[in-house]
């Protein structure tokens, strides 16, 4: 939010030095001038009284335009108690300092930024919650803030405002405050209680602006996090071709807050097939795009190179020219070829087992590279690993299973071990891809309690016997 100005530097003393104005009329507590002063007897005056507020009651109800309503308060606060200027402070955050929010003249024009004003009394007020007003009736006889001096004012009043949070944090602080040089001018307590009753009031419309601020936020929210998932549903594959004697199966789980996994089997120029599963950082549209941009990159080098080497370098320097810092997509590119050739290409992803059927056993494959748009100009190198036989199974996962944590204990995490472990079992079982996704999901959910602060991918495939 931003403001007028911020608090301008002046060679006023700091306020908790200074020796407070010694008001004429003492300053009161909030709950006395509400219930005792507002209304005086007077029947003209109390009917005005009764008409400023009704007033500011509507137009806070009505308002949907925050810095218009609160000119409105400035306004209404000088033409009702005949004052030359108002400021409205309001602190930015909860526990800042309060800074000009609005300030404005008796004719209803804004004041130049430069004008100063008496910060000992505002501070006083913001810190003390008491509403104040002071008549100033010569130098002499008051130890004085050096602004009040230097301005020549006579008549000052302030009354604190105090805007509730919606949520854990700490109010924010305010002040309303008005003040004149006229010496004919005389601040009452009367004044003081209908001041006091607008601030009440600026209190309530900002409160309501900061909740519709909030409720547009969150809406905005939903409708990013409806859209990414509607953009990540369209990239899983509807059919995962493999060659002759294999058996692949992908299964996503998008989280409570989706982020950005992705699956895909494509083909190389040479007829091998490609698994890719990747892993963009944070969540909604942003990182669904950014994995659409990708699987569209990859499955187009796809079909006119066959080095997957070549073909993630290509795409991290595509992504790179795109991606906002701290932004970057974890990737991992497994190639097989029908003899059983085995060949993968890892950038930063590291989450690939292979349950190998020979040696009933489950092995890593290691990570080599960094993550797409980490080090641009990287060069990415593809290992060849030792031939994928009937019976082995080669499992790509995100980092949302393995790092899902216990429903009752959240810092025990699902982890790399127990996906291997329910690997290792359904190698053992001679359990096809599909299968193995499904005990996979079950168990980690079941680890979970079904909670997911991120997306779950699995992306499987099997050589039959």
């Amino acid at each position: 939010m931003a403001f007028w100005k911020r608090r301008q530097p002046s060679t006023e003393t700091d306020p908790s030095s200074v020796t407070d104005p010694e008001p004429l009329a003492s300053a009161r507590s909030a709950e006395e001038i509400s219930s005792v002063l507002l209304f005086s007897g007077d029947a003209g005056r109390d009917s005005k009284t009764v008409e400023v507020l009704l007033d500011a009651i509507a137009r806070v109800s009505a308002s949907r335009d925050l810095d218009e309503l609160l000119e409105y308060v400035v306004d209404t606060a000088i033409s009702t108690t005949a004052a030359e200027r108002g400021f409205l402070f309001l602190a930015e955050l909860p526990g800042e300092q309060p800074a000009v929010r609005k300030a404005r003249d008796a004719k209803g024009s804004p004041l130049d930024e430069e004008e100063r004003w008496s910060t000992s009394i505002v501070a006083k007020v913001v810190n003390s919650g008491v509403p104040l007003h002071t008549m100033i009736s010569g130098q002499g006889d008051l130890d004085l803030g050096q602004s009040i001096i230097d301005l020549k004012l006579r008549a000052v009043m302030c009354v604190p405002l105090g805007v509730r949070s919606t949520g854990d944090e700490a109010d924010r602080q305010g002040a309303l405050y008005v003040d004149s040089r006229a010496a004919s001018r005389e601040f009452t307590d009367g004044d003081l209680a209908v001041f006091h009753a607008l601030a009440q009031h600026v209190s309530i419309a900002v409160e309501n602006a900061q909740r519709n601020s909030e409720a547009l936020e969150k809406a905005r929210m939903e409708e990013s996090l409806a859209l990414a998932a509607e953009i990540q549903k369209s990239l899983i594959p509807k059919d995962l071709k493999v060659g002759t004697g294999f058996d692949a199966f992908g299964w996503y789980l998008p989280a409570e807050h989706a982020t950005g996994d992705f699956y895909d089997v494509a083909r190389l120029s040479d007829g091998r097939s490609v698994l890719m599963l990747g892993d963009a950082t944070g969540h909604g549209v942003g990182p669904a795009l950014l994995v659409a941009s990708a699987q569209a990159a990859l499955r187009s080098y796809c079909k006119i190179l066959d080095d997957p080497a070549r073909i993630v370098q290509m795409v991290d320097e595509d992504l790179a020219e795109r991606m906002d810092a701290g932004t970057f997509l974890t990737l991992c590119l497994v190639v097989v070829g029908e003899d059983g050739s085995l060949e993968c290409v890892d950038a930063g992803h590291g989450c690939t087992l292979v349950y190998r059927a020979s040696a009933d056993r489950v092995e890593a494959l290691t990570s080599d590279g960094p993550a797409l748009g980490v080090a641009p100009g990287f060069e990415h190198a593809s290992r060849a690993e030792a031939s994928f036989e009937p019976g082995d199974i080669l499992l790509l996962f995100s980092d949302g299973i393995s790092e899902s944590a216990h429903e009752d204990a959240p810092k025990a995490l699902f982890g790399e071990e127990r996906i291997a472990e329910v690997l290792l079992e359904a190698g053992r079982a001679g359990e096809d891809s599909k299968a193995l996704c499904e005990r996979l999901s079950e168990a980690g959910l079941q680890f979970s309690g079904g909670r997911r602060d991120d997306d779950w991918t699995l992306l499987a495939l099997r050589r039959t016997p």
